[in-house]
């Protein structure tokens, strides 16, 4: 997608830390004859509009139209009540666990917004994250729908074991349309990222939650999972990206030499080094001195980079662009071709909406999914063959004209050919 004024002002807003130079062109930005619709729209889907409605409401923020003023106040209102919400409801099932005697961890959402933000309200998140030990899953599921929460697939327990059993997880909503995903693991059977929980519950961190104290990942586990869970979704978000810059700022005490030394057991090395260059490129953090020299070794992480803020704004990412970046962002060809292949094979909810086979049958979805993948894609391929034959034709086309000027034109010279050429 090309850049635009709007996008541009998006990108420039989503950090915390404005210098002089962020701030002058944020000004020079929002002065242009902006579309707001597509700049709130695009920070809406970005996960950033907290981070755009922050900067318009400090003092020095450079002026905008009062309709827009007005609609980025309720907005900020209206996600402030949501984050109050979702923030009740996680101290409640959290201490429901733990009263049980279930160790549980909550990360992302609004342990994440004060780790990285030092406010709620300043992160977008739309659902509640809690990790218990697989030997209490079933328990903790059963605890949590006394609260009020159903599983989408509590009529269809094969449906809901899948969804178990492929990705880790269990996704939970209520009436409020709350939604916990209540994990046994951090990702699928698709993204290998081996991490215990017995390990992160001995380092873990507390936060406090209201009146509440919570238990969360330490800051180089947390650091170290959002870079993973970034790559394993090919950082299709922006706040992602900010999340990452975000806590790197307010956590500088994070031992960075043991989160290298954690991502390289995990053979996750690449997968760091292209988290801290994102956060780097969007959040102007600097790059810790125990990891630059490998970042400029690394010119793979250099394309992806680049590929990443490419991709970011484009509607619909092809699932080949998705599983390329996951290809090329893994430190084991394994660990890549295992990725790749989850992505042509392993049954998503997709596959269960496009063709509802009986239980009997789901031994199909592995093998029919490929030709649904390729009948979605069909016409994308079609129209980018299209563009790649005109412009193989075109070329040569171009060729042909500029070899009989310069046959039948005997008086001009190679320089006006080449000039022609070009224009």
């Amino acid at each position: 997608m090309r850049s635009s004024p709007e996008i541009e002002l998006v990108l420039a807003t989503a950090a915390t830390c404005r210098d002089v130079d962020r701030r002058q062109r944020i000004a020079s930005l929002a002065a242009r004859d902006l579309d707001w619709n597509v700049v709130v729209a695009q920070a809406a889907r970005q996960g950033t509009l907290p981070l755009l409605i922050e900067c318009f409401s400090e003092e020095t923020a450079p002026a905008i139209p009062a309709a827009v003023a007005a609609q980025l106040r309720d907005a900020r209102l209206g996600h402030a009540i949501r984050c109050l919400q979702l923030t009740g409801a996680s101290v409640k099932a959290t201490s429901l666990l733990r009263s049980q005697g279930i160790r549980v961890l909550t990360f992302k959402g609004p342990t994440l917004a004060l780790l990285a933000y030092g406010d709620i309200a300043s992160r977008r998140f739309n659902d509640l994250d809690l990790l218990v030990h697989p030997n209490d899953f079933s328990r903790a599921r059963d605890l949590i729908t006394q609260l009020g929460f159903h599983s989408r697939f509590e009529a269809e327990p094969a449906k809901e074991q899948h969804e178990r059993f492929e990705s880790g997880h269990l996704l939970l909503e209520n009436k409020e349309r709350v939604l916990i995903e209540l994990h046994e693991r951090l990702t699928g059977r698709d993204f290998h990222y081996p991490i215990a929980f017995d390990d992160l519950w001995s380092r873990r961190q507390q936060v406090a939650l209201g009146s509440e104290q919570v238990d969360t990942f330490s800051s180089e586990d947390l650091i170290l999972y959002l870079f993973a869970h970034g790559a394993k979704h090919s950082w299709c978000s922006l706040g992602w990206i900010c999340d990452c810059g975000e806590l790197i700022r307010r956590q500088p005490e994070i031992n960075w030499q043991s989160v290298l030394e954690r991502a390289r057991a995990a053979h996750c090395q690449r997968i760091l080094l292209l988290g801290l260059s994102l956060a780097s490129e969007q959040s102007g953090v600097l790059v810790p001195e125990a990891l630059a020299p490998a970042l400029a070794r690394d010119k793979t992480v250099r394309a992806l980079t680049v590929q990443v803020f490419r991709d970011l704004f484009c509607e619909k990412r092809p699932v080949f662009a998705h599983a390329l970046l996951g290809f090329r962002s893994r430190d084991r060809m394994r660990d890549s071709l295992r990725h790749a292949l989850s992505i042509l094979f392993v049954t998503r909810q997709a596959d269960w909406e496009a063709l509802d086979l009986s239980p009997t049958l789901w031994r199909m979805y592995p093998l029919l999914r490929p030709f649904r993948l390729a009948l979605k894609y069909l016409h994308l391929v079609l129209r980018l063959s299209g563009r790649l034959l005109s412009r193989w034709f075109g070329r040569n086309g171009a060729k042909s004209s500029k070899g009989e000027a310069r046959i039948n034109s005997k008086g001009k010279t190679d320089e006006d050919g080449d000039r022609s050429d070009v224009l």
